[in-house]
């Protein structure tokens, strides 16, 4: 994301420049600078302040100060995002990440709300359900003067990568805020994203959300794709978006504002680095495996860095392999083509995915996710496998009854799992 300070540097040169048409000089600095708040401060700036100001030109109040927390700025939207999150509310609930920029010419405020969980819990719905639901508003405040004859730009024009052949079209959305557009984003193997942005004098909202279904058949991967869950984002954008333009607009305080002086900037972040780090297997006691019925003299350790970590034991007639990787949980299983049949499994307090390999009865697999960041976003947690293989002619039937059965007495040694 661009800084506040170069934002307001482009925003001050387009309310500057007398010497061409404002419009051109806004066109030709957003082809230079693809960052989204450069394209939101040159459009208010532009759209809604034009040139310098001449002489007898009148202004009227706009807002003058977001909100300083994420729990103030998503309350007027509350009832609309519990109703979107549906039955995934009441599930694992991820704190509002908060992103905001302070400067003379703008301010900038990024909302993000996760509610679902990566794994099914029992018993299973027999109908679709959310699995997950991500909703972000985000808020863009002008603070140049707002002259009472100012027309507001059409804001389809200014949807990010709007211009380019393959990108989203934005349609007019009504009964949200001024000049409200909506617009779909998909990519192939990724979940549809919905957004809305409207604008009310010189705020500008723009509200995204995405998430994936549980089929609710049995056995079945989780629907990251279907015209279901498109009709739940669209009509959970829009609820969303238009609790914020009915409610925001008392909630602001409003001030007249004068000519920026462009000489300060803040930002913060409550988003942290989370650093990847793996679990080792290997530290699992030798008294919990031999409880286990595993034989701990047996042990054959795989690499081991910070980003995987492998041990494997003889347990009879099979072995058992315990692995843990940085790797994100729902690309790992829901994602591999070597997965089949995955069923939710409760190990004590824990839960768990069963899968089996595809075309074989050798293998039994019990997936945990890891409350840790992924290498990839938005594909749940970090991965922790637990797999049994065959090594003689014990029925495969007992397989996965066994790897639930081990897997549960080593349940009190692993770490945190979801």
């Amino acid at each position: 994301m661009t800084g506040p300070g170069r934002a307001d540097t482009l925003g001050h040169r387009v309310a500057r420049g007398r010497s061409r048409s404002g419009r051109a000089l806004l066109m030709d600095v957003v082809r230079r600078h693809r960052s989204v708040f450069v394209v939101l401060t040159l459009l208010l700036v532009a759209g809604v302040t034009g040139c310098s100001p001449g002489a007898g030109e009148r202004y009227k109040a706009g807002f003058s100060e977001l909100p300083a927390r994420c729990s103030d700025a998503l309350k007027p939207a509350d009832g609309a995002i519990k109703a979107f999150a549906g039955e995934a509310y009441s599930a694992v609930r991820e704190a509002p990440d908060a992103d905001r920029a302070a400067g003379d010419t703008s301010q900038s405020l990024t909302c993000a709300m996760k509610f679902g969980s990566s794994i099914q819990r029992e018993p299973v719905k027999p109908y679709r359900t959310p699995m997950w639901r991500n909703a972000t508003v985000s808020y863009f405040l002008s603070l140049y003067p707002i002259g009472v004859n100012d027309t507001r730009p059409n804001l389809a024009n200014y949807v990010p990568g709007s211009t380019q052949p393959d990108s989203p079209r934005p349609t007019p959305v009504a009964g949200i805020g001024e000049n409200a557009v909506t617009w779909e984003k998909t990519a192939k193997g990724d979940p549809p994203r919905i957004s809305v942005m409207f604008s009310i004098d010189n705020l500008i909202v723009t509200v995204e959300t995405w998430g994936k279904d549980w089929s609710g058949i049995p056995e079945t991967f989780p629907v990251v794709d279907s015209p279901e869950l498109r009709a739940d984002l669209r009509a959970g954008t829009e609820a969303i978006a238009e609790a914020v333009a009915q409610q925001v607009p008392s909630a602001l305080p409003r001030a007249m504002l004068t000519q920026p002086s462009l000489t300060s900037s803040t930002r913060t972040s409550t988003t942290a680095e989370n650093p990847s780090v793996v679990w080792d297997p290997c530290q699992i006691p030798d008294d919990r495996l031999s409880a286990a019925g595993l034989d701990p003299n047996s042990l054959l350790r795989g690499d081991y860095d910070t980003k995987s970590a492998q041990c494997i034991w003889r347990g009879g007639w099979y072995r058992l392999r315990v692995s843990q990787t940085v790797a994100p949980f729902e690309g790992s299983i829901y994602e591999n083509r070597t997965y089949v049949h995955p069923k939710p499994v409760t190990i004590g307090d824990r839960h768990a995915v069963q899968v089996r390999w595809d075309a074989s009865t050798d293998w039994c697999v019990l997936a945990f996710e890891i409350p840790r960041e992924a290498n990839l976003p938005d594909k749940g947690g970090q991965t922790l496998r637990f797999e049994a293989a065959r090594t003689d002619d014990h029925p495969p039937a007992d397989l996965c009854t066994e790897l639930t059965r081990v897997t549960t007495l080593l349940s009190p040694s692993l770490p945190p799992t979801t």
